[in-house]
């Protein structure tokens, strides 16, 4: 299988990225993935000895305390980060969308949007490949069973709730001043 761009991440898995029908497409392969597409990904890319180590980014530079500015984008960033960490709602329940929920549901949306290239109609439960419905655990616990196009939709809402969180954030920072209740829900989507 075409595997390029290889590179461990943070979480253990592997990022990279798949060639699927004459294009390349990003993919999150797991060791212990749901999947045996995603532990196949994972066993070929880790075997390789040109996938990359995963590499920490650079810390963010401490604020000058001195710099009540500096400060207070700290503090928005922080609350975003808090936020982006919680839970998104999709079809009426919420579900977790901490780093390593997101990378389970990029990965899901990604085998989904595979599956629809192939044809997978809409109610087939079993588009995965799997023996048993494609299920979503919700925040609640209880079990939500999702067709390719349900879970290609799952992972666009998780993508469009990180992003409005990102500008939230950014156009909190961009007022002056920064207002002293930015925590509050109203600046928040």
């Amino acid at each position: 299988m075409p595997i390029r761009n290889a590179r461990f991440n943070q979480f253990g898995g592997i990022d990279c990225e798949v060639e699927a029908r004459g294009e390349w497409v990003p993919f999150t392969a797991s060791e212990d993935d749901s999947e045996a597409f995603g532990r196949q990904v994972y066993a070929t890319a880790a075997a390789d000895s040109g996938t990359a180590a995963y590499v920490a980014p650079d810390p963010e530079p401490e604020p000058d305390p001195e710099d009540a500015l500096a400060q207070a984008r700290a503090a928005v960033n922080a609350e975003r980060d808090r936020r982006l960490g919680t839970t998104f709602a999709f079809a009426g329940k919420d579900y977790d969308c901490d780093k390593a929920s997101l990378a389970r549901i990029t990965g899901a949306a990604t085998l989904a949007g595979f599956a629809m290239g192939a044809g997978a109609k809409a109610g087939n439960l079993r588009w995965h490949g799997g023996k048993a419905d494609f299920t979503w655990i919700a925040a609640d616990n209880s079990l939500t069973t999702m067709d390719a196009q349900t879970c290609f939709a799952f992972g666009n809402v998780a993508a469009t709730n990180q992003s409005a969180h990102i500008f939230a954030g950014h156009a909190i920072k961009a007022t002056d001043p920064i207002p002293a209740d930015f925590t509050n829900d109203k600046y928040w989507p």
